[in-house]
């Protein structure tokens, strides 16, 4: 069997920031260096994403108040004031207790819409990814900043 080719559209990327919940940061006040606060850490294939590379990076030696294997769950423990979480920023911006917690994006993430040429030639599907791309591409800046 070989593998059927796929058109891929690059639409964005997604900015990835550091957060906290706002009683965690005023319990805590400064935070850096971040090896001294507890983190919730992301497993594999979390751990690969910019969240995950920066927290190896930068919170080495940190406490693991959770490993985690979705962001949802990710974001919950944040907000119940468990520790730094990173997150995709759009995820964290619909969450008015977390905070940023590092001036500025940690990383990108670039995100594409892919699809089989064959299943492009059916009506159903062509009027469903021209939307979809149409709204994630009118979002790109948002997606894009912290």
């Amino acid at each position: 069997d070989s593998q059927p080719s796929l058109i891929a559209t690059r639409l964005g990327s997604i900015a990835w920031g550091v957060f906290a919940a706002q009683s965690y940061v005023r319990e805590h006040g400064a935070l850096p260096p971040f090896s001294h606060h507890p983190v919730i850490a992301l497993e594999a294939p979390l751990n690969m994403t910019p969240g995950g590379r920066w927290l190896a990076e930068h919170a080495r030696g940190a406490r693991e108040a959770a490993v985690v294997h979705d962001l949802s769950s990710a974001m919950a423990l944040a907000v119940a004031g468990m520790g730094l979480v990173t997150l995709p920023a759009f995820m964290a911006s619909r969450e008015p207790t977390l905070q940023l917690v590092w001036p500025s994006a940690i990383g990108h993430q670039d995100f594409f819409l892919v699809a089989h040429p064959d299943a492009l030639e059916l009506p159903r599907v062509r009027v469903t990814v021209d939307h979809l791309t149409r709204c994630l591409r009118a979002q790109a800046r948002v997606l894009s900043e912290v």
